[in-house]
């Protein structure tokens, strides 16, 4: 298997309100978790109606990105295989968040390898309006599921 270097995790919040949280976020990746923060702007990260970019390895935008560095240690061979999800850790006074959107990619130098998705969300006959609520109500994680080629929608 080709190094990992970098995953790329786009998260879209829902833009009514309550959606956006102060809760801790993580990816869930290789057997590790990986926590989305931004160094710039971590208050925002999930406010309503947010897209939010986190790189993890090279280049990265994470606060302590050498904690949330899939390159060290390095991931098994098997980490493309594996389970891959986001997970609340319920927080501050906006324990709750509902996701609209979520992948993640990942990369092997300039070549994706592989790219996860909510296929759910996507569907426009999902009962569930294209949302996801996380929360002491609803559930901590949200398993996303491989898709069948690399950047392909």
């Amino acid at each position: 298997m080709p190094e990992i270097s970098r995953i790329r995790v786009d998260v879209q919040t829902a833009s009514e309100t309550p959606a956006k949280t102060t809760s801790r976020i993580y990816l869930g990746f290789g057997g590790r978790e990986f926590r989305l923060r931004t160094q710039s702007s971590p208050g925002n990260d999930f406010a309503p109606g947010a897209r939010q970019d986190f790189y993890l390895g090279a280049d990265p935008n994470v606060a302590q990105p050498e904690r949330n560095d899939p390159r060290e240690p390095r991931l098994p061979a098997t980490a493309l295989d594996g389970e891959v999800y986001l997970r609340l850790h319920p927080a501050g006074d906006h324990r709750d968040w509902v996701i609209e959107r979520a992948r993640v990619h990942v990369f092997s130098g300039a070549q994706e390898l592989a790219v996860y998705d909510t296929p759910a969300l996507r569907d426009a006959n999902s009962p569930l309006k294209h949302k996801i609520w996380l929360g002491d109500d609803s559930g901590h994680i949200y398993h996303l599921e491989r898709q069948g080629a690399p950047g392909g929608d």
